[in-house]
């Protein structure tokens, strides 16, 4: 399979300025070869005029011409240098373009399965480094090899012309030139590919440790940080040093060989010089072909740039094509069925569902339940029973694995995957916030100007019990959050979450754990306006208080992955089981909490 297919892609869109480039180098590239031709009837005309003023003066003459001929051709090329730069160089900058906005579109369509096999950093790494080794390799790689090659046959060309026997005696030693070319760059690919690897755990420990920053410090863990990192910078320092002398080696034979025909010239060049009148090469001569040869020496070298960055570009396409060519474990059809008539009585529905995470076993096993409009449903189960996991079905972060889940009625699997996501809201535990004001975070769902619907953001941070908050920071909703919303308080991003969900009007709400970091009282304050505000709304609310799951019309309860009891708080209260087991264990905890 060819590594370059998703490049290709995109080269064909830009293939007009590819060829702007090639067209305007390779004229540039047979402007120079009239140089040295110039160059050596200048010094002709010098060596070859007669005494006296007169001859004098039509040498000058001659000189000049040649002179002013040689500042066209170099105007000329000059011109034509800045075609080959935007046909090049601004390709490469289009087709980078291109394939990073690809990258960035495939990974919002993955599933959360493909993002506990490639780590952040490694992603990072291969949107930034190697993204930049594919341009350069596409654009500067290109660039040198057309370059290189137009040239050293351009040059051979006139310099066999000129002089044949010459030509082959000091060209010789660049004969060796591919036969470096190929050895080395087998080991330049191998050292590459693992120099990028070990960027991504190095990418990868400076992300955790950022991220993590809060908790380093917590646990005043700074000095193994820095350990940790400092063995990643290490392994990848080890690594790119023996890249480093590989290209050592590399260029400074390519400049040897350069410079042996160089000697050869001098060598060669001078017996011929020294033969008799009618034989002897003229001076000019054999300035134009040190001339030739000082031209022929960049394009060689540029032969050894090309490989090298096309090995790089090889190496880093291959990495990238390992998320282009990466399937989305989830997909939906293209096109909805049609929307049924009347709606049905039944928001949600869970048939006999299994499921769990890769290739661990189930921890759901045949869950069946449904969820009525406008009604709570609360879940309950020890830790690791499966509730984040039933959540995730319904806007199919995750797939059952057997059964059915129900979506007004239809297969969620039937469902337009945004179709489907614009009818659900989910508030996680942890909730994530970006780095915008406090208003881009609640309109979150919307696609147009977030001041259109400020008045519905203020409500559903009313609703959400935040608005006199947000009110009190220093810009109100235009108040930048920090990273993840690093400057509000845990309880502060779950009621922001909230109101970013309130905002999207959804037919289900999915609530995990959403209120553990908001006090009870305020908790009691937005479960009847929220109620109020979205009464036909259906609300599936995880909990391990069961203050907040007594909000709810409805509890249901898992044991080893299955439903052990369904109905109505004070029902389950009544019975024995999990729920009143947790009621218990809250009730001393309070008391104790009271007596000490």
């Amino acid at each position: 399979m060819n590594p370059f297919r998703h490049l290709i892609v995109h080269f064909k869109k830009e293939r007009s300025l590819f060829a702007m480039g090639v067209a305007a180098l390779l004229t540039v590239d047979f402007a120079q070869q009239l140089l040295p031709q110039l160059l050596k009837l200048a010094i002709d005309e010098l060596q070859n005029a007669g005494p006296g003023p007169a001859a004098a003066r039509a040498a000058l003459a001659g000189v000049l011409l040649w002179a002013g001929l040689q500042l066209a051709v170099v105007a000329l090329q000059g011109a034509l240098r800045w075609g080959w730069r935007m046909g090049f160089f601004g390709m490469s900058r289009k087709v980078e373009y291109a394939l990073r906005r690809q990258l960035f579109e495939k990974l919002l369509t993955m599933h959360p399965a493909f993002f506990r096999k490639l780590r952040l950093g490694d992603l990072l790494s291969r949107a930034m480094s190697d993204l930049a080794a594919v341009r350069e390799s596409l654009g500067f790689g290109w660039m040198t090899l057309i370059d290189g090659v137009t040239m050293v046959c351009f040059t051979i060309v006139f310099m066999v012309r000129a002089n044949a026997l010459l030509t082959a005696q000091i060209l010789a030693p660049m004969l060796l030139i591919p036969v470096l070319v190929v050895t080395l760059g087998r080991k330049v690919r191998e050292n590459q590919r693992a120099a990028q690897d070990l960027l991504d755990a190095l990418s990868q420990a400076a992300t955790e440790s950022f991220s993590g920053a809060r908790v380093i410090h917590a646990y005043a863990r700074q000095e193994s940080e820095i350990e940790r990192f400092g063995r990643a910078c290490l392994a990848y320092r080890a690594r790119s040093m023996r890249l480093v002398v590989v290209e050592a080696v590399y260029w400074p034979l390519l400049w040897v060989l350069a410079g042996s025909s160089e000697l050869l010239l001098m060598h060669y060049g001078g017996l011929l010089l020294g033969l008799p009148p009618g034989k002897a090469m003229s001076v000019g001569g054999f300035v134009m072909f040190q001339a030739y040869l000082a031209q022929i020496t960049w394009p060689v070298m540029a032969l050894g740039f090309s490989s090298n960055s096309y090995v790089k570009g090889r190496v880093s396409i291959g990495r990238l094509n390992e998320v282009y060519d990466a399937e989305p474990a989830v997909t939906g059809p293209l096109q909805a069925a049609p929307e049924p008539s009347t709606r049905q009585d039944t928001v949600l529905s869970f048939i006999n569902v299994h499921g769990g995470y890769d290739a661990a076993p189930d921890v759901l096993r045949g869950v069946s339940f449904t969820v009525r409009p406008g009604e709570w449903v609360g879940l309950a189960s020890r830790l690791g029973g499966g509730k984040t996991t039933l959540l995730r079905l319904a806007p199919r972060l995750e797939d059952a694995r057997l059964g059915e889940v129900r979506l007004w009625g239809r297969d969620v699997r039937a469902w337009p995957l945004k179709a489907l996501r614009r009818r659900i809201a989910l508030v996680a535990q942890e909730p994530f916030l970006f780095s915008e004001t406090v208003l881009e975070n609640i309109t979150f769902s919307y696609d147009g100007d977030p001041q259109d619907r400020f008045a519905e953001a203020v409500e559903a941070a009313r609703i959400a019990d935040l608005h006199e908050m947000v009110a009190g920071l220093p810009q109100g909703y235009a108040t930048l959050l920090g990273e993840k919303g690093v400057n509000l308080s845990g309880g502060q991003k779950q009621r922001l979450a909230l109101a970013r969900a309130i905002f999207a009007r959804p037919d289900l709400l999915l609530l995990d754990d959403a209120f553990s970091a908001v006090d009870t009282a305020t908790e009691e304050r937005i479960a009847p306006a929220l109620r109020t505000a979205l009464p036909g709304v259906a609300v599936l609310m995880v909990s391990h208080r069961v203050s907040t799951l007594r909000l709810c019309d409805r509890v249901v309860v898992l044991e080893d992955g299955r439903v052990a009891a369904d109905g109505t708080p004070d029902e389950l209260l009544q019975q024995e089981g999990y729920f009143f087991e947790m009621a218990r264990r809250e009730f001393l905890a309070r008391r104790v909490g009271l007596e000490t």
